[in-house]
């Protein structure tokens, strides 16, 4: 092994073992929220002295990401310096197009801060115009979170026109701008990622807000049926047989929807936070 590669092992070594003992002191101790990436320098500095192994770094830093973000997910759900994280990770690799639309739904749909999401995918699109991705999440963020269905559509026309985007791309494009606002393309953009990712976190993102979104979607339909008869049905089959309802829609991990107390539920829906 070249003595400058493992000189940059046993940095990312040391590091490591810096930043999981103060995460460790946090939690066993249950001290107030502290400032894990104290020990991380910026991403050019890091790129300063990676003496051309930026990719490696870049693969532990994003093993990184996904510890700090696991671990605040099972706890406190603050994600204080995720951003900061992302930031380092595609300096460190401006080609590492996952780290782009991956911590682009992060900081929108967990830490809440569409706005940096938004950036760090035009820092993507900066540094990868050919990547269809890129702006297709950029899209996606525009329509679900901000609905702002403007720029959902510029996103996806440009999404469509690279070079190589599947036709879903252009799908997308098209029905967005024809028909804005409308919660059955929020689910099916939920569920084109939930089929076609393979990241794990991703998938349960999405499988998520597929629920969340149907369960929205049938309370509406409940409202109308209520309406017209003055009182609510007792299953969703009365929706169906009223013509409120083409089917009974089932979740992608076979959840099934039903009515409770004149509300939607889902059996398999555990998180009832809204995004």
């Amino acid at each position: 092994m070249p003595k400058t590669l493992l000189l940059i092992v046993i940095i990312c070594f040391i590091l490591t073992g810096l930043i999981q003992l103060r995460i460790d002191r946090q939690y066993c101790g249950r001290e107030k929220l502290v400032e894990e990436l104290m020990y991380f320098p910026s991403g050019k500095f890091i790129h300063g002295i990676a003496c051309g192994y930026d990719e490696l770094l870049a693969d532990w830093v994003w093993l990184r990401a996904i510890q700090y973000y696991g671990g605040h997910r099972r706890t406190d759900m603050r994600f204080d310096y995720l951003g900061h994280i992302l930031d380092i990770l595609t300096d460190l690799d401006p080609k590492f197009i996952h780290a782009y639309t991956f911590g682009a739904l992060l900081l929108t749909d967990d830490v809440g801060t569409p706005d940096r999401g938004l950036a760090l995918l035009a820092k993507g699109a900066a540094q990868n115009p050919s990547a269809w991705e890129i702006p297709f999440i950029a899209g996606f963020i525009n329509y679900v979170f901000l609905k702002n269905y403007e720029d959902a559509c510029t996103h996806f026309v440009i999404s469509g026109s690279i070079s190589d985007s599947p036709d879903f791309t252009r799908r997308f494009a098209a029905f967005v701008c024809a028909k804005k606002g409308d919660i059955d393309l929020s689910i099916e953009l939920w569920t084109t990622i939930y089929t076609t990712s393979k990241n794990k976190i991703e998938i349960e993102t999405a499988l998520r807000n597929i629920k969340k979104l149907t369960v929205s979607k049938l309370g509406q339909v409940l409202e109308k049926f209520f309406a017209s008869y003055k009182r609510f049905p007792t299953n969703l089959r009365e929706l169906v047989y009223a013509g409120f309802l083409n089917k009974i829609p089932v979740a992608p991990d076979g959840g099934k929807y039903y009515i409770s107390g004149n509300k939607i539920k889902c059996t398999t829906l555990k998180d009832e936070r809204i995004p």
